[in-house]
Formats: structure tokens, sequence, C-alpha cells
């Protein structure tokens, strides 16, 4: 675990916290990140197979979080993988919806955004990403971020282009 303070150029980022995988600590606070949402809870995952990390959502949404997820439809080599997930989250009244296929080729974003929270990572939310690759995850609060995030993530979800404002970020 390592604390980070660096400004890149679009949003700056005073402070975030960087987890590396294969550790039991990243799921550890993907969980709390999930469990500590009041309100909102937004992911975008090329890949969600891990059932601890569903379950979560599913229960998010049980206690009255509003939990939207992005999947990635056509995953390279695996191309029912997201499907069983899809509808099991459907099933337990997630909202959740396939990445655009007209916007880009591949959704390999991988993210979540709480109330006041986000998570940025190279990993997909399975048992080899946490357990077995090499992955970074970075956690941070900054609002101008999350904010950004949001604006990103609720255009994907609606399959709508980036604003303006987004795309000047890029």
């Amino acid at each position: 675990e390592t604390d980070l303070s660096f400004t890149q150029s679009g949003a700056s980022i005073s402070w975030a916290r960087l987890l590396i995988s294969p550790s039991p600590n990243v799921l550890r606070e993907i969980q709390r990140v999930i469990w500590s949402s009041k309100t909102t809870l937004r992911v975008n995952l090329y890949l969600l197979s891990h059932q601890e990390v569903i379950k979560s959502l599913i229960q998010a949404s049980k206690r009255g979080v509003d939990v939207r997820v992005i999947l990635e439809k056509t995953v390279f080599q695996y191309a029912k993988v997201n499907r069983d997930t899809f509808e099991q989250l459907k099933k337990w009244g997630v909202s959740v919806a396939w990445a655009s296929e007209t916007e880009f080729n591949f959704n390999h974003a991988k993210y979540f955004i709480s109330d006041t929270e986000w998570i940025i990572s190279t990993g997909n939310a399975t048992k080899s990403s946490y357990g077995k690759n090499r992955e970074f995850f970075i956690f941070g609060k900054e609002k101008q971020v999350h904010d950004e995030l949001v604006s990103i993530f609720d255009a994907d979800f609606e399959w709508k282009p980036l604003t303006e404002k987004i795309e000047k970020l890029s």
C-alpha cells in the first residue's frame, strides 16, 4: 500500500492510495467501498466474475443503494463470462447495462464510484486479478475526479456521447 500525491493534465489528484495485487487487501478494500455506499454505487468492469463482489453489489442494492453496473458483452476469448453475471445482477434488481458497441470496440475500463470515493484499476473483479495477477488499484476521494467519473459513467450507461467538457480532459 502506497500513498500517492501527483498532478496530471486534466483532473488533478492531490491524494490517492495505491494497492498492488496479488494481495488480500485489494478485495477487502473494494468490499469496504461497496459496503460503505449509502446512496449510489457505479461499477464499470471488463470482467466481473468474483462471486464475493457480485454478492456485495446485490446486497448493496437490497439495502437501497442505487447500484448500476456496466459490463463488456464481448469479452475476448470468453464470450459468455459476463452473461451469467449480467443475468444474476438483473435478477436481483441491480441496474445493469452492456457497454456500448457503437462508441468503442471494447469497454476495457475498470472502476468503482461510491458516494464519495472512487477506485480506478488495471484489474478486473476476478479471483485472478485480486489473488494472482500484478494489478494496480488506485483509491481516492478527490471530488473533481469523482464527479468526472460519474459523468463518464452516466454517459456510457445510457450509450450517449461524452460531453464537450469531459472530452477536453483526454
